[in-house]
């Protein structure tokens, strides 16, 4: 919106209608709050004065990674292993450690 859109919204008749801004603040307050709730979840930046190619580009960053953990995991499943080699190739693959005990 631009200035004279909102003029029109909060005055009327040359007159400032309070009740009006105060509703308008109170609409955005909302917009903030839930706004910077949706970028921590994502991304986990609590503040919402960021750029929105920030934000973009660290959801884009996520869901890529996700997808080539997809593609890996997937590969590893089709190879043919054994349970206990393919589970020990998954523990290596996210770096998990190796107890030392026997696989059923």
């Amino acid at each position: 919106m631009n200035n004279k859109e909102w003029l029109e919204i909060i005055c009327k008749n040359g007159k400032i209608n309070k009740a009006q801004v105060l509703r308008e603040l109170s609409d955005y307050s909302f917009l903030i709050e839930q706004a910077s709730k949706v970028y921590c979840h994502f991304t986990n930046l609590s503040k919402t004065n960021y750029y929105a190619n920030t934000i973009i580009s660290i959801i884009e960053e996520k869901t890529y990674d996700r997808e080539i953990t997809q593609e890996d995991i997937g590969d590893i499943l089709k190879s043919g292993l054994n349970k206990k080699d393919l589970i020990k190739e998954i523990k290596e693959y996210f770096d998990l450690p190796t107890p030392n005990h026997k696989e059923r």
